[in-house]
């Protein structure tokens, strides 16, 4: 806009993960848990942060796979693990080279890493914290009349153990689309999962104020 006037906004759409709910370290720790015994001890121990003792992937690799789905995250993973971990990935985590060879094992294929990576999150996201300030803030905009939105690459099963303990959050947050949801044919970055939001909360997309972490 070149009227220099701030946009007028309806509605509010959250990202969950990173933005309402601080899941990105327990989704870190569940990458590396699904990598099995195809990931060496010493490569999961350099990723402990200093402070605080969390598991975090490197930010180079982080910053490519934040808001996509599994099916798109996972060969990303895959190839950086790869070329920097010393990891044996093979067509369909198979072993072409046969057993007995010394070496370990490669990791699963996609469905297999993707089920296990879900199992293991769905294990710890039950005690996820929320981010600072989430429930404050969408405590204010629920109390100024604002609708709200969630729309997230997580599938919906994940969510509902996710909203377990933050009724506060979700109970002001009627609309939540999910990565899963049959209305949202592309994942993230694409803007097909904020459309729909938008659309659920009858406010067009113009008019909604989106917070996001992966861009």
């Amino acid at each position: 806009p070149t009227s220099g006037r701030p946009p007028e906004i309806d509605a509010v759409i959250f990202d969950l993960d990173g933005t309402l709910l601080d899941t990105e370290s327990i989704s870190d720790a569940s990458i590396l848990d699904a990598f099995g015994p195809s990931l060496s001890r010493a490569v999961r121990d350099a990723m402990i942060e200093r402070e605080g003792g969390r598991y975090r992937l490197p930010w180079e690799l982080k910053r490519r796979i934040l808001g996509l789905r599994g099916s798109e995250w996972i060969p990303t993973v895959m190839e950086y693990a790869a070329e920097h971990w010393g990891v044996r990935v093979t067509r369909d985590g198979k072993d072409e080279d046969g057993d007995g060879d010394g070496l370990p094992p490669p990791p699963p294929d996609l469905d297999r890493f993707w089920s296990e990576w879900e199992r293991r999150l769905e294990e710890r996201c039950v005690d996820v914290g929320e981010c600072p300030g989430a429930t404050a803030l969408v405590m204010s905009l629920h109390d100024a009349g604002i609708p709200m939105a969630i729309a997230t690459s997580s599938r919906a099963e994940s969510v509902k153990k996710k909203r377990i303990k933050h009724q506060n959050i979700f109970s002001r947050i009627p609309h939540i689309v999910t990565g899963d949801d049959p209305a949202v044919p592309r994942g993230k970055p694409h803007p097909d999962i904020y459309l729909e939001a938008s659309r659920r909360l009858g406010v067009p997309p113009e008019r909604c104020l989106a917070f996001e972490d992966a861009v």
